[in-house]
């Protein structure tokens, strides 16, 4: 977990036009639109003065709105379809939380790849709704977390769309166990979340005679050991040609003064909210 010292500003993303550079700053000029290189830079603020290489010039035809939480859904997705398994064209993966905006931008990054995407979500008065939401962004199949534990199912979803490569769990518990069993041989399980706060639930059989793998990924350090490197820019440059394209899109977002930040954290607590919170200054 990432700590900053105290008294700190809280605030990983942000999206801000620069004012004025240094003499000896050559790569971003007054008038680009920036994010941060790197987290912890403490974003809640109206100004802020810092070096040129925490920093990361983007394009100014990103929506404002997405530039501003470019840098951890999307590059968490982004990084998590890159890093653990070659997929290929007609692949599969699985995931849970696939509502979250992390689980929107895999559905659409992995058909930007041409990877099938099952999807779970949890069983909710508003199924249907969020079922139209995440199939409109190019969700292969969305099933309920009860849907998914159905022998019937389960052997129709595997019929169709083969057995997954990887799975990614934001959520924890039982639901890693569900997922694993969608999985083929030396297939991958990456956990980048705990949403349940319960352990994952490993079956050793999937260890011993399927060779599944099970890892981690932390967005947060990622960033630290690549931000401003090459791969780092290319990522970057990637997501925000797809926006601009409209190829993909970003959440459902609603906007807070930055005065209002309760009410904000307490949306941000909400059950079954499928909008991102941020802060206009």
């Amino acid at each position: 977990m990432h700590l900053p010292k105290l008294p700190a500003t809280p605030g990983n993303e942000f999206v801000g036009e620069v004012l004025k550079t240094g003499k000896n700053v050559s790569n971003i000029s007054p008038g680009d639109h920036v994010i941060a290189a790197r987290p912890g830079i403490g974003t809640w603020r109206s100004h802020l003065i810092t070096s040129h290489t925490l920093l990361e010039k983007v394009s100014k035809s990103l929506p404002i709105q997405f530039a501003a939480t470019l840098l951890v859904n999307p590059c968490t997705a982004y990084r998590m379809l890159q890093d653990f398994v070659e997929l290929k064209v007609g692949d599969t993966l699985i995931q849970n939380a696939a509502n979250s905006a992390v689980g929107q931008m895999v559905i659409q990054l992995a058909k930007y790849k041409g990877v099938k995407t099952i999807n779970i979500i949890r069983d909710r008065e508003d199924f249907r709704k969020v079922q139209n939401l995440l199939e409109d962004l190019g969700a292969n199949i969305v099933l309920s977390d009860k849907q998914i534990r159905l022998p019937r199912e389960k052997a129709g979803i595997i019929q169709k769309f083969g057995k997954a490569k990887l799975a990614l769990n934001a959520v924890g518990g039982k639901s890693v166990s569900d997922m694993s069993s969608y999985l083929e041989t030396k297939g991958v399980v990456v956990t980048y979340g705990a949403m349940s706060r319960e352990p994952n639930v490993i079956p050793a059989g999937k260890l011993i005679f399927m060779d599944h793998r099970y890892v981690g990924y932390w967005n947060t350090r990622w960033l630290e050991e690549n931000g401003g490197s090459s791969e780092y820019k290319k990522m970057i440059e990637g997501i925000s040609r797809m926006v601009v394209d409209e190829r993909i899109v970003g959440p459902v977002m609603e906007e807070f003064k930055l005065e209002s930040f309760k009410e904000a954290i307490e949306r941000y607590f909400t059950p079954y909210t499928n909008q991102k919170q941020i802060y206009i200054l």
